[in-house]
């Protein structure tokens, strides 16, 4: 372990050792609007390794947030007068992942919410060794051995029991490299994809990589085919008609220890994200 995971590692465990992650989930509940917020998590796969430690952090943010499914979260973000009996909490998952299907959204089940899974479709449409191999070089996951994709069969079933499917561009490219011309093919021409795959809308997109791995033309592009625009930067969802332009996720991967789990989602690292939050917002030209 290196000198900067040991502090980091140091830092969490006295911020939830001493309260200071139910201090700041306090003040969220007693702060303007707590039915109007949302936590929204950002994981990738979910393999049967992950499945007890998804399970712990799913029976912990059962305790203290609502969990509400990507239905719940539209409702939000289009009706001012819509609030939960308490801070809400959304799942959601990249790259369309076998062990998404087989793992995770059992494991959301189990406590009655559902996810929003975004899929790769270049990734989707292959199998064996050759989805395996567009992982390693397209994904690059921490697997070793490269994992294999849901397929379109799996992503009807998920939209069936009650998931989301969303875009996550046609070969898992990076936005911010990908030239004007080929915008259309990496995200018009995915959620075409999709749509046909699994015969319904696909209002949801998130984009790969960093932060700030995304240009102003091609945010522009997901805009015009997508209203829901998920970010790879943490930080607090604040339901308004504005919302979905933007849409902060916090990154928690389903076999993180709940130490880890218990700081990210009650909101202490929020702050140190705060200003590639506001760089992104000014970026694209939306207010943070």
């Amino acid at each position: 372990m290196s000198l900067r995971s040991l502090a980091r590692r140091l830092v969490i465990d006295a911020s939830v050792l001493t309260g200071a992650d139910a201090r700041a989930r306090s003040r969220l509940s007693r702060g303007p609007a707590p039915g109007r917020c949302v936590r929204v998590a950002l994981a990738h796969g979910t393999d049967a390794s992950a499945v007890d430690a998804f399970r712990r952090q799913l029976d912990w943010a059962s305790r203290h947030f609502e969990l509400i499914g990507f239905d719940t979260f539209q409702t939000l973000c289009q009706d001012p007068s819509f609030t939960l009996k308490r801070p809400g909490m959304l799942f959601t998952f990249d790259d369309g992942m076998l062990s998404n299907f087989e793992h995770g959204a059992r494991v959301l089940e189990e406590f009655g919410t559902r996810g929003v899974f975004f899929v790769v479709p270049a990734y989707s449409a292959l199998e064996g060794s050759a989805a395996r191999a567009f992982f390693k070089s397209n994904i690059q996951g921490r697997s070793t051995d490269g994992e294999l994709p849901m397929s379109p069969d799996h992503m009807r079933e998920l939209v069936d029991r009650g998931h989301t499917i969303g875009n996550h561009t046609r070969t898992h490219a990076r936005l911010s490299l990908v030239p004007d011309s080929e915008l259309d093919e990496q995200i018009l021409r995915s959620a075409d994809q999709i749509e046909q795959w699994i015969r319904r809308r696909v209002d949801a997109f998130a984009w790969t990589f960093a932060w700030d791995a995304i240009s102003p033309s091609a945010y522009r592009v997901i805009r015009a085919r997508h209203p829901y625009c998920f970010t790879p930067c943490p930080g607090l969802v604040r339901a308004a008609p504005d919302t979905p332009r933007l849409i902060w996720r916090t990154n928690v991967e389903a076999d993180a220890d709940l130490r880890l789990a218990r700081f990210m989602c009650s909101g202490l690292g929020d702050e140190i994200w705060r200003s590639r939050r506001e760089k992104l917002a000014t970026m694209l030209a939306e207010r943070p």
